[in-house]
């Protein structure tokens, strides 16, 4: 399915245009990234609204249509709100040459985030598919948090490109 690739080629192909049209002009490039981050805004309502039309073309179990209804609005409202600080801002400070940084971070919170809750509120709380998503949105807001720390702090304006 093509559709719902289109925010994540617009995510992939943003993260590096700013500096090639903006060298040098990170107001710019922040600017072209807030633009991106609205679209992701849009999009993800959009796709929230057709979730009663989309779960009626397909045959699914009541079940199955239950979880979609759940799961869809978590992931958008995290994917509007984590996401552009988890994982756009960490391929900007990663290209601006801060590389040990948000990679290490990055491994925490996987491992130490991501997995450890993953298994502790799905299997030992018995939540299933939800807590694997509670993970994932917390593993988001974690890493979040960290990246944009940093990127306020300015610590990764001192490395030096190529």
């Amino acid at each position: 399915m093509l559709v719902p690739a289109v925010p994540a080629v617009l995510y992939y192909f943003t993260d590096y245009v700013p500096e090639g049209i903006f060298p040098g002009r990170v107001n710019l490039g922040l600017t072209f990234s807030a633009s991106r981050n609205l679209f992701s805004v849009v999009w993800n309502m959009a796709v929230f609204a057709l979730i009663p039309v989309s779960t009626l073309l397909f045959d699914v179990a009541p079940e199955t249509r239950s979880l979609t209804v759940w799961l869809v609005p978590n992931h958008n409202v995290f994917n509007c709100i984590a996401f552009p600080f988890a994982d756009p801002l960490g391929k900007g400070l990663r290209a601006a040459g801060d590389v040990k940084f948000t990679v290490v971070w990055s491994v925490i919170t996987t491992f130490g985030v991501r997995l450890l809750a993953s298994v502790g509120l799905a299997i030992v709380f018995g939540m299933g598919v939800i807590g694997i998503a509670l993970a994932m949105s917390f593993d988001w807001c974690v890493r979040a948090v960290a990246f944009y720390i940093r990127f306020r702090g300015g610590k990764w304006k001192k490395y030096q490109l190529i």
